[in-house]
């Protein structure tokens, strides 16, 4: 018997430093904290619904850690008690980093409440868009859910509500997390859902462009790209390419694929000179001022770009110096942006008739300033 419980004794004492080290919490870095916390690393863009210093907004604020042991911060990350979707593929090193993020933070003096980024819509607006933004979707997404309509569009053939709820519930992207059935209720996935419906698939178009120095002139290249999956996203149809012509440069001339078509410059246009001002979280733009003023643009049309396929408009300018182009847009018309006549709160990232991406932005990007110029 002694020798049984001496054996015992010795097993448990080789297990203890094993046990301690599984439970020590991985050392987390600030810096990388703070980069998660933004959107990096796949963690989700933390800072739209808890503040961009964790002071609060739609979430709780957690500046400081708000007295959490790691092991209750994990908890709370991987099994949220509220309408928080779950992250559960931040691994353990992940969640050290925004733990030491947190709390490196100065408390919250909790004096005043918060605004949520995107606000609550005002009475009389769909249902599916008030529930949208209540539970949080709306946070990330924007008033109207815009990029995941074209998130939906690029694969829009046969899609439909069990598909929705698969990805809400199942398999959506790290950045965005799962929710919970029994705190995001399907009659309440089904509300949202149907909104977006009313609203409409969006297609998946991107814009890239390229300039290169033939000679006196820039040829400034624009690819127009269709990032639908081939046979079951949305074509997009009746295209404008409208790019500004900077100050101190002339066209020269305008060149399409097949399929598009130079059609010449249009005088004295109004533009908006800040399109980087368009978000609607109010975390990042408390007050946007649109800035506007009216130039010269040259116009391509392209019929149509379907889902999978690339097409491209060229514009040779003379001038000298580098050209400047934001404010350029590409717009299209079809499939057309449905919005409900009762939407008042709006993402004016979308426009009121058609689509539109403006650049620069991320789904429009422009010639990059060459360095030294």
């Amino acid at each position: 018997m002694r020798i049984r419980i001496l054996s015992l004794f010795v097993a448990l004492c080789a297990l203890s430093p094993l046990v301690a080290q599984a439970q020590t919490p991985p050392v987390g870095d600030v810096n990388k904290g703070r980069a998660m916390w933004m959107g990096g690393g796949g963690s989700g863009f933390c800072m739209l619904c808890h503040g961009m210093q964790a002071g609060g907004s739609f979430g709780p604020d957690l500046a400081g850690g708000r007295g959490l042991t790691f092991a209750q911060f994990k908890r709370a990350v991987r099994q949220p008690w509220g309408v928080m979707p779950s992250y559960p593929k931040i691994d353990d090193q992940g969640l050290a980093h925004l733990y030491a993020f947190l709390k490196s933070l100065p408390p919250s003096t909790g004096d005043k409440v918060p605004d949520w980024s995107v606000a609550n819509p005002p009475a009389g607006a769909p249902l599916g868009q008030v529930l949208g933004v209540q539970f949080g979707c709306g946070q990330c997404h924007g008033p109207e859910i815009a990029h995941p309509r074209r998130d939906i569009g690029a694969k829009a053939k046969g899609f439909d509500f069990e598909h929705f709820k698969k990805i809400i519930y199942e398999t959506a992207p790290p950045t965005m997390g799962v929710f919970n059935k029994d705190r995001l209720s399907e009659p309440i996935a089904r509300e949202i859902y149907n909104y977006m419906l009313t609203a409409g698939w969006r297609t998946f178009l991107w814009g890239t462009s390229t300039i290169k120095t033939e000679g006196a002139n820039q040829v400034v290249t624009v690819t127009v790209d269709n990032k639908g999956e081939k046979d079951k996203g949305l074509a997009g149809e009746d295209i404008t390419v409208s790019l500004l012509v900077p100050a101190g440069f002339t066209v020269v001339s305008g060149t399409a694929d097949v399929g598009g078509k130079y059609v010449g410059v249009s005088k004295g246009v109004e533009y908006v000179t800040n399109p980087g001002v368009l978000s609607p979280f109010r975390l990042m733009n408390p007050n946007p001022q649109v800035k506007k003023e009216k130039g010269d643009f040259a116009i391509f049309t392209i019929k149509k770009v379907e889902a999978g396929a690339k097409t491209s408009v060229s514009l040779t300018l003379a001038g000298s110096g580098f050209p400047t182009m934001t404010g350029s847009t590409i717009t299209w018309n079809k499939p057309a942006i449905k919005r409900p006549a009762s939407v008042t709160l709006t993402d004016d990232r979308t426009a009121a008739k058609g689509d539109i991406l403006w650049g620069p932005s991320p789904e429009f990007l422009l010639p990059a300033r060459p360095a030294g110029k």
